[in-house]
């Protein structure tokens, strides 16, 4: 009779054991590591296996992954993005580099998708670079500021790819350097759309 109550008792939690990742919540960049294979969802698209690295030279400092924040926004129809944020930041002769790898996977069918990387405020010294780029395995993306005698930039960049793969790998990379003057970067979005001709 013990063995028919904990069955259940049991059956109704089943479910819950078997449903997806829970919903994308803002929070650190280590939080989402920690969420490990499990990952989370934003609407129909999950974002799993997050890791990081990351380096410095001339003395700038090394960004560690409590101190990026991450905010998720959901697109409609099926589009999510990612707001990675954090205090970039390096003085003449310094440079600082932050790669955020992390999988994203579809859980409903579609055609067509597309990745959009918009550069967040940034400002670049003298021979100055702020340099943001994505690769994946559906396309490569690259956003920047970059100053010398004159300075140009491209803060938005897309990238539109058929078909959808069930999952793809993403590695952004962040770099900064200055030959003289500041450099710094407060963010920068990365937008996953799996219907393009919807919007």
């Amino acid at each position: 009779m013990k063995f028919a109550t904990f069955l259940f008792g049991f059956l109704p939690l089943a479910p819950m054991l078997t449903a997806g990742p829970l919903p994308c919540i803002p929070g650190t960049l280590a939080s989402y590591i920690a969420l490990g294979v499990s990952g989370c969802a934003v609407g129909n698209i999950e974002f799993v296996n997050f890791g990081y690295s990351s380096k410095a030279g001339g003395g700038a400092t090394e960004i560690p992954p409590e101190l990026i924040q991450i905010n998720p926004v959901l697109g409609v129809p099926a589009a999510a993005s990612l707001a990675f944020s954090a205090k970039w930041q390096v003085s003449g002769g310094q440079s600082q580099e932050s790669l955020i790898r992390y999988t994203v996977i579809r859980t409903e069918p579609h055609a067509s998708g597309s990745l959009t990387l918009t550069l967040g405020l940034s400002q670049a010294g003298q021979r100055g670079v702020v340099v943001v780029r994505e690769n994946t395995s559906v396309g490569d993306l690259q956003v920047y500021l970059a100053c010398g005698q004159n300075c140009r930039s491209k803060t938005t960049d897309t990238v539109d790819f058929t078909p959808v793969p069930g999952e793809f790998r993403v590695v952004n990379q962040v770099r900064l350097k200055s030959t003289t003057g500041t450099s710094s970067l407060d963010g920068f979005t990365a937008l996953v759309n799996l219907c393009p001709p919807c919007v």
